[in-house]
């Protein structure tokens, strides 16, 4: 009888800790979206982008990887909305 109610409960808690998601707002869905977008553009075009940068890196006009930065920031701004 014990085991079958420690069995019930354990069963319930596995339950609730597998069905609990955190529900985000539209504006944390967009930003993880527009990140997602950002990752996968920084995939696909790393090569070029890496050129670029070389390029403008070595003439002085830039001098960090703008992708990367909005990058950071939007994760910065996910990280604070989903609190």
């Amino acid at each position: 009888m014990k085991k079958g109610f420690l069995f019930m409960i354990l069963g319930l808690l596995l339950m609730a800790c597998t069905s609990h998601k955190t529900v985000l707002n539209p504006k944390c869905l967009e930003l993880e979206k527009h990140l997602a977008e950002l990752k996968n553009e920084q995939h696909s075009n790393a090569t070029r982008l890496l050129s670029k940068i070389s390029l403008a890196n070595s003439v002085g006009m830039v001098s960090e990887n703008s992708l990367e930065k909005e990058i950071e920031v939007t994760e910065a701004k996910l990280n604070e909305c989903n609190r």
